[in-house]
């Protein structure tokens, strides 16, 4: 199954860029199943597994939580500098990031899709055993289209769409070397049709 959105994936991407699937070569195949893959692996579309932590971390897999924990780092300073004074309730602001606003979701976004959801998974275990506290921030746990739709209904609104979307813009626009949130908008608008023809074709969590 998976090998099958996989391939319908690639081909509706190509599909709206104005490419017949048929008549592309290997090289630019290969950049769309790349695309493909990458919305399975961080559960964005109809196919999902629940992956397992390893009893053998390899070093990429290292690597992957290592570089989440410089990208957690950066997305907690980002936090604080729009939440001064959070350390008054109590409540730290990532624990709800399933209620943040678009601006925070986007930076979570942009950290989250750098990685798998093992590395993800991973450091929270490690978070959670190194403080003695449950991991609490909703980001790390996927896979992201769940995250976005955890938040109260009377909160939700109409925005989880938007947040799935985002997240699959993300994902899209890491493939390519581009981290989401500094995107200029025409660009990210492109990434977002790319979605919207992915989801009207029935090969995102949104359909249906």
């Amino acid at each position: 199954m998976r090998e099958s959105i996989q391939a319908a994936i690639a081909a509706q991407l190509a599909t709206g860029h104005g490419r017949a699937w048929g008549d592309i070569g290997e090289d630019l195949r290969w950049e769309y199943l790349a695309d493909a893959d990458a919305l399975i692996a961080q559960g964005l579309t109809p196919f999902w597994e629940e992956p397992e932590i390893p009893r053998w971390v390899s070093p990429a897999l290292e690597a992957e939580v290592f570089e989440f924990d410089r990208g957690m780092a950066w997305f907690m300073e980002f936090l604080d500098a729009r939440h001064p004074g959070w350390e008054r309730t109590g409540v730290l602001p990532a624990s709800h990031i399933e209620e943040a606003d678009p601006q925070e979701w986007d930076a979570w976004v942009s950290v989250a899709v750098t990685v798998s959801e093992v590395a993800r998974r991973l450091w929270s275990q490690r978070m959670t055993a190194t403080s003695g506290v449950p991991d609490t921030v909703m980001g790390s746990r996927a896979p992201l289209a769940a995250v976005a739709g955890s938040a109260p209904a009377e909160v939700r609104g109409g925005g989880v769409s938007a947040r799935v979307s985002a997240a699959a813009g993300a994902t899209l626009a890491h493939r390519h070397g581009r981290r989401w949130m500094d995107l200029p908008s025409d660009l990210r608008a492109a990434y977002l049709r790319d979605v919207e023809s992915l989801t009207a074709a029935g090969l995102t969590v949104l359909s249906g």
